[in-house]
């Protein structure tokens, strides 16, 4: 009722039933403490609010926790008055500093992200999408499928830009249907055989498919697989490269867990608790790994790509992908039916 609410509808918010609503109301001390709170609304911010209710608080009043609970959900309702989002997410940074460094990592803020809130007070861009701002939906917007993210909002980098007559190394991903339809395939199927030529980017196709899932789902584990560990190495810096190019905003919104450049090379690691990690080719490679996603590059020129693929079979729950270039063994004979002892 302090925020103008009816007693009616402060009933109902707070998870009350309507017909409750007037005998609240007439409980001893009601009347006084909305009486208080409207004046402490008048000349107070919302931290002082908050406190002043935990003080005041009986065995069935709102505690310190909860508030650090409600507070998010304000500032990301769709409903509340933007001076009223604004003001609770201006007054969580203050509440949480009261939480330790280790209660905040046990909830996934990166070390990054919790130094940031002792120094400056600032919540990360990550948990404010659904704070109802513009910058929210444009993020929302440019992660909303692959062909989006790679085509306008991060970049791949082209070797021999200068041959083929390129302005620069790095470019967005051409707009090609035949793109747009691989993603459409990968989120229709649990496993996707392909057969490239070179220069189709769909290795880098690939990649951007897994590393952008991994980027925004939380606790998504991918692995990459490929020939040799100078390959595995390269493959892993194709998804270091789209993360590194893209727009600024994507990367506060979805950080890593340490820094590009202390990230080691057959791997990169996400604050969410998501992982790509790179391997060699061998079948026991796999073994120690339950990951949601799977893709195996070059799988013609990888002598037992069948036995990972049984590994993959077992362990891989997500979306598993097999991308090579024309060659003889198990792949091209498994993608024809064909069936040798």
């Amino acid at each position: 009722m302090a925020d103008d609410h009816s007693h009616v509808e402060a009933a109902v918010l707070a998870g009350r039933a309507r017909g409750s609503a007037s005998f609240l109301f007439r409980q001893p001390g009601v009347r006084d403490r909305i009486a208080e709170l409207l004046a402490i609304r008048k000349k107070v911010s919302e931290e002082a609010v908050a406190k002043s209710a935990v003080r005041k608080r009986r065995a069935d009043d709102i505690d310190e926790g909860e508030i650090r609970n409600l507070l998010p959900d304000i500032g990301r309702s769709k409903t509340e008055q933007s001076r009223d989002r604004i003001r609770a997410l201006a007054a969580l940074p203050k509440i949480l500093k009261s939480k330790g460094p280790k209660d905040l990592k046990a909830h996934g803020w990166s070390a990054n992200e919790i130094d940031e809130l002792f120094a400056t007070g600032r919540i990360p861009t990550r948990l404010l999408p659904v704070a109802g701002t513009a910058e929210a939906a444009w993020i929302a917007a440019a992660t909303s499928d692959v062909f989006t993210w790679m085509t306008e909002h991060t970049k791949t980098r082209n070797e021999h830009w200068k041959e083929e007559g390129r302005p620069g190394p790095y470019e967005h991903l051409p707009r090609y249907d035949y793109l747009r339809d691989l993603f459409d395939t990968f989120e229709l199927e649990h496993i996707t055989w392909v057969e490239k030529s070179r220069d189709l980017m769909i290795s880098w196709a690939c990649v951007g498919y897994f590393t952008m899932n991994a980027m925004v789902v939380p606790s998504r584990g991918v692995i990459f697989q490929t020939q040799k560990q100078d390959k595995v190495i390269q493959i892993i810096d194709y998804a270091k490269c789209l993360y590194r190019n893209q727009d600024p905003r994507l990367q506060a919104a979805f950080p890593l867990s340490k820094p590009l450049d202390q990230q080691p090379a057959d791997r990169l690691d996400f604050a969410n608790g998501s992982y790509i990690v790179g391997i060699p080719a061998g079948a026991n490679q796999i073994r120690s790994y339950h990951p949601w996603g799977y893709l195996n590059d070059e799988s013609s020129f990888q002598a037992d790509a069948g036995e990972c693929y049984n590994e993959a079979i077992s362990a891989v729950k997500g979306k598993i992908v097999f991308n090579s270039s024309a060659g003889p063994g198990w792949y091209a004979d498994a993608r024809r039916d064909i069936f040798t002892n």
